[in-house]
């Protein structure tokens, strides 16, 4: 695990130095129009899921290469333009968080939170059957079926929510809908990444 947090240079062609590299930064794609998912009042991602964009995010989830977070976070803070009050995120699980010795989505989310300069708290618990079984190949309506989050109560009126990659936009869906459950008036939704869907339906990772 510490190879992650001992190895430098880009995550996308090992060039010594920032992560992601000029050269790489070039390569990466802007997301484009995102369709906002149900129950949010705003949605942002800052590249697009694909070729260096996929390479990035995949160093970082799977590999415990932390290189790229600063970039990651400063990346989300400049397309957020809705006022908030904290910034929370989606929540590993803890299957995935033993396996890997970390959670990459609370780190994100915490320097995204010192980015805006503003609290950033864990507020949402991850479900339990999202533990038992990867969520790869699964539709949006599995997705939603089993993404049942559980929110802490809070007092600030709007919250960033914080992902990795948005796909379909179940989980933030789901996310949203148990914060306004404990009283938060206003939802926004941001990630590192947008999969571009298929034809018009969304999907998420």
């Amino acid at each position: 695990m510490l190879s992650g947090l001992l190895s430098g240079g880009c995550a996308v062609c090992a060039r010594p130095g920032a992560s992601p590299c000029l050269s790489c930064v070039g390569l990466l794609q802007h997301p484009g129009n995102i369709a906002c998912p149900a129950g949010l009042d705003s949605c942002v991602a800052a590249i697009s899921f694909e070729g260096a964009g996929r390479a990035l995010v995949s160093s970082l989830k799977y590999r415990n290469n932390r290189q790229s977070l600063a970039w990651f976070s400063a990346a989300i803070a400049q397309q957020v333009t809705s006022e908030v009050d904290l910034v929370t995120w989606i929540p590993t699980t803890a299957r995935r968080r033993r396996k890997r010795g970390f959670d990459h989505a609370e780190l994100l989310g915490r320097r995204v939170g010192r980015r805006l300069a503003i609290p950033a708290k864990p507020l949402l618990r991850a479900p339990v059957a999202r533990s038992a079984r990867s969520q790869t190949g699964l539709t949006a309506r599995e997705r939603e079926r089993r993404d049942a989050f559980v929110a802490v109560r809070c007092r600030a009126g709007s919250v960033l929510v914080v992902d990795d990659v948005i796909t379909t936009g179940a989980t933030l869906k789901s996310a949203a809908a148990a914060l306004r459950c404990v009283g938060v008036d206003r939802v926004h939704g941001a990630a590192i990444a947008y999969t571009k869907p298929r034809g018009s339906e969304l999907r998420h990772a």
